[in-house]
């Protein structure tokens, strides 16, 4: 469904009316919005317009990618815009390393050998009970009973894990290098535009119930309001962690982070930037050998 609004300006070079403002009549124009899902760095785009009003032969089209932009026109006799990438487009940055978890190697218990050991050792005791004796005397069965041992000592190894799942984050440094990525790929995810993309992306750096949640609320961040309605590309992060302290629920630590996203929109014939600034307290936890985000409670958001 395409965004209709009234707006000001010139053709191809336009702005919104801000809330409350009035325009004159024959100063106004009535614009419309489509959105298409992409991929993250498109080779080429093609625009084609059919609707002409009889006596128009031309139509200004502005393509904006990332801080640039670029005008062009469609004729009538031809109806279609060609826009080649040509490199001056760059793709995304790729994701952030999720931060592993460095734990101890684990003890490995060989529960095969010491089944087959035990099984040995109650067959031997058998024996000298019954008083039986072996065909061909028992040094054959020994090496036997030792080459199984070997063998099995390599099937159904248990790993047992002693001490913590992870290592407590108590340095505000420490806790800086696990949670700056994560957040970073909260914003990275939404260089795709089809929405099971940006969720699978988006899953690689947050878990649990946060998932959904931080979707939805970074969806509604990154989109500009219904009069001006086009997302924000974000063009800069950066965040820094102020305290850190153990997770009061479980594993895992809890930091008081402040981050700063910087983000370029382009709409209705223009561009201009966008900043948002953060304060919030997050909870990381470990899922799987890796941090996750999994708690996330915004205290305070400056828009500038």
């Amino acid at each position: 469904m395409p965004l209709v609004a009234v707006i000001k300006g010139l053709p191809g070079n336009t702005l919104p009316l801000k809330e409350g403002e009035e325009v004159a009549l024959n100063q106004a124009l009535v614009g419309f919005m489509w959105e298409f899902a992409t991929p993250p760095g498109p080779d080429e785009m093609n625009v084609t317009w059919k609707g002409w009003i009889k006596g128009t032969t031309k139509l200004p089209l502005r393509v904006f990618y990332g801080p640039l932009s670029e005008t062009g026109e469609i004729y009538s006799t031809v109806k279609n815009f060609r826009w080649r990438n040509q490199g001056r487009m760059p793709r995304p940055e790729p994701l952030a390393a999720v931060p592993h978890i460095s734990l101890p190697q684990p003890l490995r218990l060989p529960l095969g050998g010491i089944l087959w050991v035990a099984a040995g050792l109650a067959f031997y005791i058998y024996l000298k009970v019954k008083d039986h004796k072996l065909p061909g005397g028992s040094l054959p069965y020994f090496f036997v009973w030792l080459l199984g041992g070997v063998l099995m000592s390599q099937l159904l190894v248990l790993p047992i894990r002693t001490g913590p799942a992870a290592a407590a984050v108590t340095q505000v440094e420490e806790a800086q290098k696990i949670v700056s990525p994560l957040l970073r790929n909260v914003y990275r995810a939404f260089d795709h535009h089809a929405e099971s993309d940006v969720y699978d992306v988006l899953a690689r750096s947050v878990d649990g119930e946060l998932l959904r949640k931080l979707y939805l609320e970074t969806i509604q961040a990154l989109t500009l309001d219904g009069r001006e309605g086009t997302r924000v590309t974000i063009a800069e992060f950066s965040a820094t962690v102020d305290k850190v302290e153990a997770n009061p629920k479980g594993a895992g630590f809890v930091v008081d982070c402040n981050w700063m996203a910087r983000g370029i929109v382009g709409h209705w014939g223009h561009s201009h930037p966008r900043v948002n600034i953060y304060n919030a307290r997050i909870t990381i936890t470990p899922v799987k050998d890796e941090w996750k985000l999994t708690g996330l409670e915004v205290q305070e958001v400056r828009r500038l």
